[in-house]
């Protein structure tokens, strides 16, 4: 795909997912006990309510600023399995699930074109636990240092763990 299509599609399904996660966030703040309800019929419990609509409206904020890689990889990876439970919960108490249906079409294209049309964020919110080690050398040197220390490791360790209980 050309470039001017990657930023159209990317940008539509982007403002797809904005849509859908501040609708939910508003809703569940303004019709909170109509939510609830729902969310007690698709058998989740209440107490999320608020807590969840509070996570969509960050996730918003994480998704705009498209600043921190690990915050907006956890983001896309939450909302994909809110996106999961949603349409479940739909299917199963037999009420409309388009717009989950629709979410959960739209994250995967939304995070995988963000990275061609916007680029991977290079900062981390988390630091070091989650820096991508993604450089030739490093994952070169990582992989072989990592299985050679492994084997010697685990070789001794089964020696010693043959006589040891649990």
């Amino acid at each position: 795909m050309s470039s001017k299509i990657n930023k159209i599609v990317y940008w539509a399904s982007t403002g797809i997912i904005l849509f859908l996660l501040s609708w939910a966030a508003g809703s569940y703040h303004i019709i909170h006990d109509t939510q609830a309800g729902y969310f007690e019929a698709f058998g989740y419990p209440t107490y999320l309510v608020y807590p969840l609509a509070w996570l969509k409206i960050i996730a918003v904020l994480v998704i705009v600023s498209h600043r921190y890689s690990d915050l907006r990889d956890m983001v896309y990876a939450a909302y994909f399995l809110n996106m999961i439970l949603a349409l479940a919960g739909h299917i199963i108490y037999g009420d409309f699930y388009g717009h989950a249906l629709i979410g959960l079409i739209v994250i995967p294209i939304s995070y995988l074109l963000g990275n061609q049309v916007r680029g991977r964020p290079s900062k981390n919110f988390f630091g070091r636990w989650t820096e991508n080690n993604s450089t030739d050398n490093n994952t070169d040197n990582n992989t072989d240092n990592n299985t050679d220390n492994n084997t010697d490791n685990n070789t001794d360790n089964n020696t010693d763990n043959n006589t040891r209980h649990p």
